[in-house]
């Protein structure tokens, strides 16, 4: 897949670092990555473009978005995901005209005003890094809760792994016995008024005992004041010394010597990941120690980064660590560290944003027709039954006029090797799907797909010990694919499917009953067929909310329901399809191909 990651910044920011630790981990899995922003501080694991992204006003939104467009299509990218509003807007603006798949990691709170509210230009594909962050976006910016998904900060396992860089004696240059407190957070906006509260909090520390080091690092060049303030407070003190420094590429060395992390985000995260204590405070609370009575809570806030209690006064600031430097607080046990490992874990977390991702390409993805047959047969059937029997002349003459017309049959596997953006799709998809698994499908309609180098989807009853329409006793006794026959079909480009184990009417099953039909019946043709089966058809196109549901969880990308469904891809497990029957002529076929004859269909039905 090709993915661009899209910024907007002037001075490293964690939405850089969960940037270019995404697209590292992207391009370990074989995607081929770009990052555009106005700056880069960290190393991009890919093609890089400086572009003024943050700059604000319409002519430069306008004219970073036409840029943008052009690069999407001459690189063929296939996921834009953006990292700010500002990045938000080139980006949506951009994809709107290309019709490519936006997504969007909103890091923090949004400001609140009528244009965030009218104009969602996260989309429809949001991630939050904390549930605070999602109840915002929902209840303060009015996004649907549907569209934003909490997926928080990824972190490699050689954040936690290894051994030790060094000791704090080479680290910072002191004796083992002096405490040493790090802060890291940027200087600028909410974060470097945090670092002025914590430098007035030691102002007012009457004496450290032991002597005490406290390190400020920032993102970027520290302000003149702070450098100011800092002096001011360790001047003629014997016992306190402040350093404070711009950027640092290699924080997580700093963080292993220090007896102390102060930050929020990812600086509170990967404090924790490594086994330190950690006091979180960010721009928008003050968790102070976390422990393990208080972790949970603070997880939700991304540590004080998107809430939490109030910042303290300087006073009440200074007593909490006239408290740290008397008893140092304690690290989380080892049982919740590994808890939170697992929770940030990068491969965890990357697997999470792939969905997000596949499910943002097949909302752009123009609708496909999905084409419904039973039977293939020599001669019509009667009775109740009759409509699923198309002539096996009629169907040579359909197979013909899709061809003619440029359609290429495609399975459900080819659309998710497409999702996934390791296969491309042709130029005018459709897919062709069979229910139940007739032996007619193999003697009668089999040969014509070859013929025409035409692939379809067979959903089949998976019970393969009963060999005719069992679940049809008052109709005609019709035969039913043999395990030989789907294994030559399958080697040959035919998808098979799962349509349950019995064919039953599934809204009426629940439990027990209702998984065996699934996962059993999957089961029983991946066996069969030695590969995994993605899709599912409900037997008489009858489906429930909770039977829809049931299906998802058992592990299918697709599942297919008749004209009941919604529009293709509006939900991947209600896709709704178009019945061909005995009698659909020439022009009958022909708009049922089209992409828009659901929508007419269903405007004649009123």
């Amino acid at each position: 897949m090709k993915i661009l990651h899209l910024l907007s910044q002037h001075q490293l920011t964690g939405a850089e670092v969960y940037a270019m630790t995404l697209a590292k981990q992207q391009a370990q899995r074989g995607d081929v990555v770009y990052g555009v922003s106005d700056t880069f501080t960290v190393d991009f694991p890919g093609r890089v473009y400086l572009r003024p992204i943050g700059r604000k006003g319409w002519f430069y939104r306008l004219r970073n978005a036409l840029w943008l467009a052009k690069l999407l299509r001459r690189e063929g990218i296939e996921v834009v995901h953006v990292h700010s509003r500002a990045a938000a807007w080139v980006g949506y603006l951009a994809c709107k005209r290309t019709r490519t798949s936006l997504v969007a990691t909103v890091h923090g709170r949004q400001a609140v005003h009528t244009s965030a509210r009218r104009f969602r230009v996260f989309g429809t594909h949001v991630i939050a890094v904390c549930e605070a962050l999602k109840t915002h976006l929902v209840e303060e910016l009015r996004y649907p809760a549907e569209t934003v998904r909490v997926i928080p900060n990824g972190f490699p396992h050689s954040v936690w792994e290894g051994a030790l860089a060094g000791s704090k004696a080479e680290i910072y240059g002191i004796e083992s016995a002096t405490p040493v407190w790090l802060y890291v957070g940027r200087f600028n906006a909410q974060k470097g008024e945090v670092a002025r509260l914590l430098l007035r909090a030691l102002e007012k520390m009457l004496s450290c005992e032991p002597p005490l080091l406290v390190c400020l690092i920032g993102g970027g060049a520290a302000p003149a004041d702070i450098f100011e303030q800092a002096e001011q407070v360790g001047r003629g003190r014997g016992d306190l010394t402040i350093w404070v420094r711009g950027y640092e590429p290699e924080v997580k060395r700093w963080m292993q010597g220090a007896d102390l992390v102060i930050g929020a985000g990812r600086v509170a995260i990967e404090g924790l990941l490594i086994g330190k204590p950690v006091v979180a405070f960010g721009e928008r609370g003050y968790w102070g120690p976390i422990s393990p009575a208080n972790w949970e809570e603070a997880l939700k806030t991304n540590f004080g980064d998107i809430g939490g209690p109030a910042w303290p006064s300087p006073e009440s600031l200074s007593q909490d660590m006239q408290g740290w430097l008397a008893e140092t607080p304690l690290p989380l046990p080892p049982a919740i560290t590994e808890r939170l490992r697992q929770y940030y874990d990068l491969e965890r977390v990357e697997a999470a944003i792939r969905t997000v991702y596949e499910e943002s390409r097949a909302a752009v993805l123009p609708p496909i027709p999905v084409l419904c047959y039973h039977r293939v047969v020599e001669k019509p059937l009667s009775g109740r039954l009759a409509g699923l029997g198309v002539p096996v002349e009629r169907f040579a003459l359909q197979l013909a006029a899709l061809h003619r017309w440029g359609y290429t049959p495609i399975t459900f596997e080819d659309l998710l090797a497409y999702l996934k953006g390791s296969r491309p799709l042709p130029p005018r998809p459709i897919i062709l799907t069979f229910d139940d698994g007739y032996e007619d499908n193999y003697t009668l309609a089999f040969p014509l797909l070859q013929r025409y180098g035409m692939r379809a989807v067979i959903f089949a009853v998976a019970d393969l010990a009963r060999r005719w329409n069992f679940w049809d006793p008052d109709g005609e006794r019709a035969p039913l694919l043999s395990p030989a026959q789907i294994r030559e079909m399958a080697a040959a480009g035919i998808e098979f499917g799962s349509h349950t184990l019995s064919h039953p009417y599934l809204p009426q099953m629940e439990g027990a009953r209702l998984r065996q039909e699934l996962i059993g019946s999957r089961q029983r043709l991946e066996d069969l067929l030695g590969k995994a089966v993605v899709s599912f058809a409900y037997p008489y196109g009858a489906y429930s909310t909770a039977v829809r549901t049931a299906v998802q969880e058992a592990g299918y990308a697709f599942a297919v329901a008749n004209d009941t469904g919604v529009p293709f891809l509006k939900d991947p497990w209600a896709i709704a399809r178009v019945q061909v029957f005995p009698w659909t002529g020439h022009w009958g076929f022909y708009k049922k191909t089209r992409s828009w004859y659901l929508r007419y269909k269903r405007w004649k039905k009123g």
